[in-house]
């Protein structure tokens, strides 16, 4: 019996069956990559300090830095840094630092709830000065590609309106790979950037 076609192998693909090399490569990056999330915690800490003294944000204080991996975000590996985080069912208040393979680094500041109560007209205000940030879009807050219907930037004209009519805020930073050598830099004046965004007045 002929074996079925999608069980042959092209020449590509038994090349890389019979490589352990391009894999455990793969394993040292998500350990580099993993490595570099946690050298950022100090910086969030001190960017993010302000916070701590709002009694609203109290929590905050026994948020611990958690990363998570999977294998599988839209087939590819990923790495999650979450915090500071609070997932509570109805209120979220989170900074997910996300490195996706083949595609980029991000931060992604996460608000529903009375979080996202709380910040909104701050957040309406400040955001038309960061040419570089992007605003979800879709309907599904879970989703982290930048792809159409997902993130969109903000431009010069936002309707900050658009904010008050949402149920969640997600806004973000996106870097590419390329830049992973300079990338604890560009981490570090995002983080700068995104707690800005919370403060009236920037």
């Amino acid at each position: 019996m002929e074996p079925s076609a999608n069980l042959l192998l092209s020449e590509s693909e038994l090349a890389n069956v019979q490589d352990a090399g391009w894999i455990l490569t793969k394993h040292l990056i998500m350990e580099k990559a993993a490595a570099l999330l946690r050298s950022q915690v100090n910086e969030i800490n001190s960017r993010f300090g302000f916070l701590i003294n709002k009694e609203a944000f109290k929590a905050l204080t026994s948020s611990w830095p958690k990363i998570s991996r999977g294998e599988n975000y839209l087939q590819l590996p990923y790495l999650i840094l979450d915090h500071p985080a609070i997932f509570d069912k109805n209120n979220i208040f989170a900074l997910r630092t996300f490195f996706w393979w083949g595609n980029f680094f991000s931060i992604n500041l996460h608000l529903s709830g009375t979080y996202k109560k709380t910040f909104e007209p701050i957040l309406a205000s400040n955001v038309k000065n960061h040419k570089n940030l992007y605003y979800c879009i879709s309907e599904d807050e879970w989703q982290h590609h930048f792809e159409t219907g997902n993130f969109k930037k903000i431009p010069a004209s936002f309707n900050s309106a658009d904010f008050y009519e949402r149920k969640f805020i997600k806004l973000a930073f996106k870097y590419p790979l390329k830049s992973w050598n300079t990338m604890p830099q560009l981490l570090q004046k995002g983080y700068a950037a995104m707690a800005g965004l919370l403060q009236e007045g920037n």
